[in-house]
Order: structure tokens, then sequence, then C-alpha cells
């Protein structure tokens, strides 16, 4: 019984560690973002969180410069298709690592492409 109690104890205290963990600093939601590179192209696609309107409004960065010409709506899909000049010169791969990050609505996120450099 004493054993069952304490594996009980530990348990509840490795679940609730996990939860103040992954809750992050801010205690908000991160929106899930992810990049991939498709030919000449990086597509990028986030998530759709609960407290999005059919319009909300959307603005797409690479290395915290805006790259959408104008706030996106009711979307959640964009075609970065600038990687030709400014991301790798002719077939030759990505040199560095591009994060892209994705606001709009309340939350936000983030995903980091890896260059082939960098890449593990």
């Amino acid at each position: 019984m004493k054993n069952t109690l304490k594996g009980l104890l530990a348990a509840m205290v490795f679940v609730l560690a996990g939860c103040a963990t992954s809750a992050g600093t801010t205690g908000q939601p991160q929106r899930k973002v992810n990049a991939v590179a498709q030919g000449d192209s990086i597509v990028v696609s986030w998530q759709k969180m609960k407290g999005d309107k059919a319009r909300t409004a959307f603005v797409v960065m690479r290395n915290g410069k805006v790259v959408t010409p104008k706030a996106l709506r009711g979307t959640y899909r964009y075609v970065d298709r600038t990687r030709r000049q400014t991301i790798r010169r002719g077939c030759l791969l990505m040199p560095e690592d591009v994060t892209y990050t994705v606001k709009g609505g309340k939350y936000s996120g983030s995903f980091k492409l890896l260059g082939k450099v960098n890449e593990r």
C-alpha cells in the first residue's frame, strides 16, 4: 500500500511538471507552423486554433521580415516563391537556416527550416 501511494504521488508530480513546462512562460498555447521546401518554393502551413474567426488575418515572416504583400485572410497556407532569389542561388542547396513565423489572431508560432549546411 505504501509503495502504491509513493508511485501514485511520483506520477502526479511528473504529470504536473510536464504540464507546467508545456504551457511555456506566457501560459498561451503556440500555433504550430510547418515549412517544407518544394522545388524553388517553400510551402508554409499553420494550425487553425479554436479562437480563430473565419476571416482571421495572418502575416507570414521570413527571418523576421514580412513576406506576405498583405495580410492573408481565411487561409492556413502560404507559398513563398522567392526562395530562388533570396534563399538559394540557382540549384545550390539552402546555405543557412530559415525561420518562418506566423502571426494572427491571439496566437503566433514559428518553424525553423534547416539548411543543408546545418542539417544533422
